[in-house]
């Protein structure tokens, strides 16, 4: 596992365009290393890699509780592009953020 520091911590909050203070960068560190822990923790259950990995934890599932999906008052296409800053070839055209 890669080391959890400083400099790895404020290259990732760059890459997604996020100020990271120096408090928030100590408390981001201990989560982190509250996190390793527990990741540690796992690691020494005995059988854990034989285990069947659990996908869906409810053999039944109820789905008659949803509502019938019913549309009402539609916006056109132009209408819900209408307020949009920057439109490209009918969608929103939005800034790069991560590299």
């Amino acid at each position: 596992m890669k080391e959890i520091n400083d400099a790895l911590l404020k290259e990732c909050a760059r890459n997604i365009m996020f100020e990271l203070s120096d408090e928030d960068l100590a408390i981001l560190k201990e989560d982190f290393e509250m996190v390793k822990g527990e990741l540690a923790k796992i690691d020494k259950i005995e059988g854990l890699d034989e285990a069947t990995p659990m996908t869906f934890p409810f053999t039944e599932v109820l789905v008659d509780t949803l509502r019938e999906d019913d549309p009402v008052n539609l916006l056109t296409r132009d209408e819900a592009l209408s307020n949009a800053k920057d439109v490209l070839g009918g969608q929103i055209r939005l800034p790069k953020v991560v590299k």
